[in-house]
């Protein structure tokens, strides 16, 4: 498989970065609703699949999952209940495989915070998610 090069590129989440070659997938906001071990799965068959590639994705720990959930339901939403959690990101997704390198980022990109075409309520519910830990930007690069 050739190597690939990776350049940090702006108006990202956190510190993921472009893959000239390989596989890169981004997933907002769709993961929460899987059971952890169907993540696992996909997640090392990509890395078995991919080996310069990556993956990057949001997550919430357990108390933004509790919190989520309740929003969902006050929607009146009964059957898309949130499920994945991550406490500890870089430890509980390094244990699911030897070929994962996973960077955490708990901030906001300047360049984001400032972002006019999203709006000033995302920007701002995302930040303070961040600020109190509820939520992350997860990178795993495969290797």
């Amino acid at each position: 498989m050739p190597r690939c090069s990776a350049s940090k590129q702006k108006n990202r989440p956190g510190a993921c970065k472009k893959i000239s070659c390989g596989f890169q997938g981004w997933r907002g906001g769709v993961l929460f609703y899987f059971e952890a071990e169907k993540i696992r799965s996909l997640f090392t068959a990509l890395a078995e699949k991919f080996s310069n590639g990556g993956i990057c994705f949001d997550a919430v720990n357990s108390s933004g999952l509790k919190k989520s959930n309740k929003v969902v339901e006050k929607s009146g939403n009964k059957g898309a209940r949130l499920a994945f959690a991550l406490d500890d990101a870089k430890k509980e997704l390094s244990s699911w495989s030897p070929h994962f390198d996973v960077k955490v980022v708990r901030s906001l990109d300047k360049s984001i915070k400032k972002e006019k075409s999203i709006p000033f309520g995302t920007r701002f519910a995302v930040n303070m998610g961040l600020k109190m830990g509820f939520m992350q930007f997860v990178e795993i690069r495969f290797r």
